[in-house]
């Protein structure tokens, strides 16, 4: 019911941050109408801060530990929301079983059950969404495994949500009533979020057989555990020397030393003396102490492959030998991936049979714009033959 997407890898599709596929309606990162209110966002607070925006403007997100009770309190509306739903559901089927067509229901109507939805979905989202945005990019350590940790939390509830078959059969009475889906009681902007919706619940097996469905999410566990493993992997600082006068200065033409420094030390050049030395001091206050070092640009430099560092270089060095160098090191940073990449395979392969699929390629591409692998492999053919021969020529 919910997607995760990973920002940090293509081979991580079906993780990273929300969402309820409601976000076809209302996106968890636009701007669009949201019927989420306030009150979903709000969480115990201490001192003048509550309910003050904090960071990336979520109410009562003003320090790291505040990131967990937003998670906490993210599922607890949630409950109550899903509630909402399941009593609705209980009420339409027993009027539907009562023989007086003319009973009261308290059942939700269809843009009622759409609406409850639609908040779940963007309730969890405005914490996810944070979350793995501030554990990609936040220079704070805490900030970042704070994010995490809430981030972790939300990610098994979701899960929780995909396979909850009330939430999916309150969505069902919806999409499979023809009266409802072809008269003009629901817009067509409601009719189409009904069955992506539907569509994104059945990509985890909800509608399979009890056995089939136990055994899709079984593998589906497995995918996103190989798939987080890769990632952090990948994200696992390594330490390495970048030598050369004109890489370094490449480098420190873009971060200045001391902020490299505050990423792994930087030793003090042995070639000048301490009286041709210009000398920077730099406290840091979280550490309590005082680090030295010079400005000269030296010959070579202690890199890390922390992500704040990568992408800055990645991004924005003009030197093709400079960006070669920092992507071959961030890619090749732990040689075990391999054998994850190759679990990584049989069990996406594995998740894509039990679907019914032909291999995974399918299963992931059927219900997105390009439909199928081969639709894929025809647009990446008329890129590249697009480009070819513009490529020869900067390749000259």
């Amino acid at each position: 019911m919910m997607r995760l997407k990973h920002f940090s890898s293509v081979l991580c599709s079906r993780k990273n941050t929300c969402c309820f596929t409601l976000s076809t309606l209302t996106s968890c990162n636009s701007t669009s109408t949201s019927f989420l209110s306030k009150k979903h966002l709000t969480t115990s607070s201490t001192g003048n801060s509550k309910g003050r925006p904090g960071l990336f403007s979520l109410p009562n997100l003003h320090q790291p530990s505040d990131f967990p009770l937003l998670a906490s309190n993210a599922i607890s509306n949630c409950n109550n929301l899903r509630e909402q739903l399941r009593n609705s559901l209980s009420n339409s089927n027993n009027n539907s079983n009562a023989s007086n067509s003319n009973s009261n229901s308290d059942s939700n109507n269809p843009h009622e059950t759409l609406i409850l939805l639609d908040d779940i979905s963007n309730t969890v989202c405005s914490v996810i969404d944070a979350s793995e945005l501030c554990r990609s990019v936040h220079i704070n350590p805490q900030w970042r495994n704070s994010a995490s940790h809430a981030f972790q939390i939300l990610s098994e509830y979701i899960a929780e949500l995909n396979a909850d078959p009330t939430l999916y059969q309150s969505l069902t009475q919806i999409t499979s009533n023809p009266q409802l889906m072809n008269d003009n009681t629901l817009n067509q902007e409601e009719k189409r979020m009904a069955m992506l919706l539907q569509k994104e619940f059945e990509r985890d097996g909800i509608h399979l057989e009890e056995e089939k469905r136990l055994e899709v999410q079984k593998l589906s566990g497995f995918v996103t555990q190989l798939e987080t493993l890769f990632t952090e992997n990948l994200i696992h600082n390594k330490v390495y020397d970048l030598t050369g006068g004109d890489l370094v200065k490449d480098v420190l033409d873009i971060i200045p030393k001391h902020i490299l420094h505050q990423h792994h030390p930087q030793p003090l050049s042995h070639t000048h003396t301490q009286n041709d030395q210009q000398i920077v001091q730099v406290s840091h206050a979280q550490n309590n102490h005082t680090s030295v070092f010079d400005t000269h640009t030296p010959n070579s430099l202690t890199l890390t492959t922390d992500p704040h560092i990568t992408s800055t270089l990645l991004r924005h060095s003009p030197s093709p030998a400079l960006r070669k160098q920092i992507y071959y090191e961030s890619n090749t940073t732990n040689p075990q991936n391999l054998d994850i990449l190759d679990a990584l395979i049989s069990q996406r392969h594995a998740l894509a049979s039990a679907m019914g699929y032909p291999s995974y390629a399918h299963y992931f591409t059927f219900d997105k714009m390009t439909q199928s692998p081969n639709n894929v492999h025809s647009f990446l053919k008329s890129v590249n033959g697009a480009c070819e021969n513009q490529y020869k020529k900067d390749m000259e």
